[in-house]
């Protein structure tokens, strides 16, 4: 399934992976896939959305999805620890990152099973972030 937003009233459109339309439910525009839009395109923006809207449930469902689907993707296990730890992960104007958590401490977050398989999975470029 392909999920994008409506550019009129932001509500979620969803669309069997073989549409390339649909209405929208709440405003009634008709919207279109954008050329070469792919499902794991889709499921990455909708669960970067959630995580940005602070619905960590939704970016952890839809990042395990994406883990499920593609299970060498180690950029969706590592955010699917981000939304299940509720972290914020922010690159600062430096090149660093900085991490705002919301309910547990970093060395637990480091110690999940998603993180260990992020790393496990991830070039050693990506390891060092």
């Amino acid at each position: 399934m392909i999920r994008i937003y409506c550019p009129t009233c932001n509500g979620l459109v969803k669309l069997a992976d073989n549409k390339k339309e649909a209405y929208c439910v709440n405003c009634g525009r008709k919207i279109r896939v954008p050329a070469g839009y792919s499902r794991l395109e889709s499921s990455y923006l909708f669960a970067a959305e959630a995580m940005q809207r602070r619905d960590f449930a939704a970016a952890k469902a839809a990042y395990g999805e994406i883990a499920a689907a593609n299970p060498d993707q180690a950029e969706a296990y590592f955010k699917r620890a981000l939304a299940d730890y509720e972290i914020e992960y922010q690159k600062t104007g430096d090149g660093n990152y900085r991490m705002i958590c919301h309910q547990a401490q970093k060395s637990d977050f480091l110690a999940s099973a998603d993180v260990r398989r992020a790393i496990s999975l991830a070039s050693d470029e990506k390891k060092e972030e």
